[in-house]
């Protein structure tokens, strides 16, 4: 018999250990996402035929490589949506992104499929970095690597195409670690990393840096007094990296600041800024995980988690790093209550431009970091001070009312399901813990066995286990995948009957909003998007029959309670006036002007628009077929008469400019949209629109002028340093 005091172990050094388990991470992390969203496909929520990716980020992934390769343009307006809108000034355009601009070799549903998989990637070398930043333990990252990239919130927000959300969320560990990097070591250096990882995020996405900023904040103060270090020890440090936040992310910043009076969410009102905020019911879902439900009300975040969440607030060793993240988390939850709760609405009605920040749910990211950081500490007290015999008498009570919990569950009748696998997850925690805690310490160590297999380790390892199961028995209930072919398909058989040469189409019941309109350059004047301009929103709803009251993602605003627009009568006259040639409709809708062009069999209801120009003013010229180009318009047109304005249908903001002939002319909004102004004699004229606003240029500029001072700077400091060694 081979004593194991004679085995040979395979031995690895700590370093590559770590190599090791942050490729692995790697790896579970991009796998399961990959599986989730297999290439060549988008992601769907869950029995839901509509997702942003298909909605939005395709859309805007296609406009983007067109305008570059087919119109050599960088895109600062997308005419083809709501009468035009700026795009380069629109965040979720992401224009500005630098990964973004994979789409330029890559094709848009490949290069939204690599990016996910990409910033997955980036997501788990961050948490690494950052835990090791943190001197954990090695098992400690890898769970709370998993507990962050696998998290029902941020997969449930990858189902519904927000995967913006998901690239702001791969940023927030290299922000912490960048964070703690500055706290070490206070250095310009490091502030300038700060800054950049910072600015990467914002443009990532503003909205999750609008949660994650003051989260790192927190984070650099607590450490620093953990250090007992004043922070203005670093306030050069720190200042730096506000100073390059602020100038690395001008080139969204300032054209974003000087549209923004004349969207509709200017108007946003405290109450619309709380849609869907989270119902205190959902709370329960901590520890119930809802099966396929509301990404925005979707709040577990892993039982294993929270219980070393618990520990870690009630262990004598703690401390006050504990409560500090526990009160992180509960301040996040009020907050993610909205108008449920008593903080969301006095402080957007004492600051209004939190309004922008819609969506008071989204602030559950909060609850899960600060609790992922909690749980942290947690593990790695455990680890290192025992459970205590009341916390192991406690985790061994958990561990049989699991095994009893899932007994029950499995032979009582309609109880399987969410409460078998919360069974299934208590005995896992509770046995981890007090494996974790040093239960079986005595009896393990009385072996003459390797080191990696003390109890300690072994119950780290249930705890990871039990965190991977439970999260993904959530996760693939989340995220519906559909190839391209069936994305497509209902809006081809509508585009094969239309003509895009002859105008823009509108939708009363939301078709035409995918990628194969957006691949066919089809115009809408219908759409899904928070970032509308108000004198477009307003024509559209009027335009359509329905009034105009309070904001919007969707134009024409839906009443409430309905789903389409299709029982509502349509201004004819205005549609043509907007552009309009077709129109798009599932069943038969009221107007007597139209005619029926095609009906599929479907019962989709192709319309065709009288051929008629639509009655304008005395001296006023409108071409509602304008050649349509990325920043350009061009018009040729021939009159009888003299003219005071030529009007096309697109929406007038500052930045457009116009020649008539060679000659500048000034420009003006005719009824909000776009027209010259001027004297024009009778003939024929060739009118062009370029939109070159100036807040773009100075953004541009600001920012381009820092990266090229920060190249400047990183070389002179390497050849500094070279020229000393």
């Amino acid at each position: 018999m081979v004593k194991l005091s004679s085995m040979k172990y395979p031995v690895i050094s700590t370093e590559q250990a770590w190599v090791l388990a942050r490729w692995a991470a790697v790896a579970i992390l991009v796998l399961v996402v990959a599986a989730l969203v297999p290439p060549g496909s988008l992601p769907y929520p869950s029995g839901s035929d509509y997702s942003d990716a298909a909605i939005s980020h395709w859309p805007n992934t296609h406009f983007l490589r067109e305008s570059v390769w087919k119109y050599g343009e960088w895109p600062l307006w997308n005419p083809l949506h709501m009468l035009g809108q700026p795009f380069a000034a629109n965040p979720l355009s992401k224009v500005w992104y630098p990964p973004q601009w994979l789409s330029l070799p890559l094709s848009p549903t490949y290069h939204l499929n690599v990016m996910l998989y990409l910033h997955m990637a980036w997501l788990a070398l961050g948490m690494f970095a950052w835990l090791r930043a943190e001197r954990v333990r090695l098992l400690t990252a890898f769970l709370f690597t998993v507990a962050w990239g696998l998290n029902p919130k941020l997969i449930g927000h990858l189902g519904a195409g927000h995967l913006d959300i998901v690239y702001g969320l791969a940023w927030v560990p290299w922000l912490l670690w960048a964070v703690r990097r500055v706290v070490d070591t206070p250095s310009m250096e490091w502030g300038g990393v700060a800054g950049c990882v910072a600015a990467l995020l914002v443009l990532a996405d503003v909205r999750i840096a609008f949660y994650m900023l003051p989260v790192a904040a927190i984070y650099a103060i607590a450490n620093s007094i953990a250090k007992r270090r004043s922070l203005l020890c670093g306030w050069k440090t720190y200042s730096l990296a506000m100073i390059l936040l602020l100038l690395l992310t001008a080139v969204q910043t300032i054209p974003l600041l000087a549209v923004s009076p004349y969207l509709t969410r200017a108007a946003l009102t405290a109450q619309e800024a709380a849609v869907f905020s989270l119902p205190p019911q959902y709370l329960l879902g901590m520890l119930f995980p809802d099966l396929g439900g509301f990404h925005e009300w979707m709040t577990y975040l892993g039982l294993p988690v929270i219980g070393l969440a618990v520990v870690e607030l009630f262990r004598k060793r703690g401390g006050w790093r504990a409560w500090l993240w526990w009160g992180m988390a509960i301040l996040a939850l009020l907050w993610a209550l909205g108008s449920n709760g008593p903080l969301f609405l006095p402080v957007v009605k004492l600051l209004p431009l939190t309004s922008w920040f819609r969506v008071p749910s989204r602030a559950w990211f909060v609850v899960v970091i600060s609790l992922v950081i909690a749980g942290m500490y947690g593990l790695e007290g455990l680890l290192k001070h025992g459970l205590g015999r009341r916390g192991r008498l406690i985790a061994l009570a958990m561990a049989f009312a699991g095994i009893a919990w899932t007994s029950a569950a499995l032979v009582m009748p309609g109880l399987q399901g969410v409460i078998t696998g919360t069974g299934a997850a208590l005995f896992g925690i509770g046995s981890g813990l007090w494996l974790a805690g040093g239960g079986l310490a005595d009896l393990v160590a009385s072996l003459d066995a390797p080191s990696h297999m003390r109890g300690r380790v072994i119950g780290s390892v249930l705890l990871l286990v039990t965190l991977i199961l439970s999260l993904l028995g959530v996760d693939v209930t989340l995220v519906s995948a559909r190839s391209m072919a069936d994305i497509e398909r209902p809006e081809q058989e509508i585009i094969a009957h239309i003509d895009g040469s002859c105008g823009s189409v509108y939708s009363p019941t939301f078709d035409l909003i995918g990628p194969a309109t957006a691949r066919a350059g089809l115009a809408t004047l219908h759409s899904v998007d928070p970032f509308q301009l108000q004198t477009s929103a307003w024509h559209i709803a009027a335009a359509a029959g329905v009034e105009l009251d309070g904001y919007s993602v969707i134009a024409p605003p839906l009443p409430p309670g309905e789903t389409d627009l299709q029982e509502i009568e349509l201004d004819v006259d205005l549609l043509r006036t907007l552009g309009v040639c077709w129109i798009v409709a599932e069943p038969e809708i009221r107007a007597e002007e139209l005619q029926s062009h095609v009906q599929l069999h479907d019962a989709t209801i192709i319309y065709r628009l009288p051929d008629e120009p639509p009655a304008v003013p005395q001296g006023v010229y409108l071409d509602v077929k304008p050649s349509m180009g990325v920043n350009t318009i061009k018009s040729k047109i021939c009159t009888e008469t003299d003219l005071s304005r030529i009007v096309i249908p697109q929406a007038w903001m500052p930045g457009w400019r116009a020649w008539v002939d060679g000659l500048p002319v000034s420009t003006a909004a005719w009824s909000g949209l776009l027209a010259t102004e001027g004297d024009f004699p009778s003939g024929c004229h060739t009118v062009e629109f370029a939109y070159r606003p100036l807040a773009d240029v100075a953004g541009m500029g600001v920012t381009g002028l820092t990266v090229l001072g920060l190249v400047v700077w990183v070389v002179f400091r390497r050849r500094k340093q070279v020229y000393h060694a």
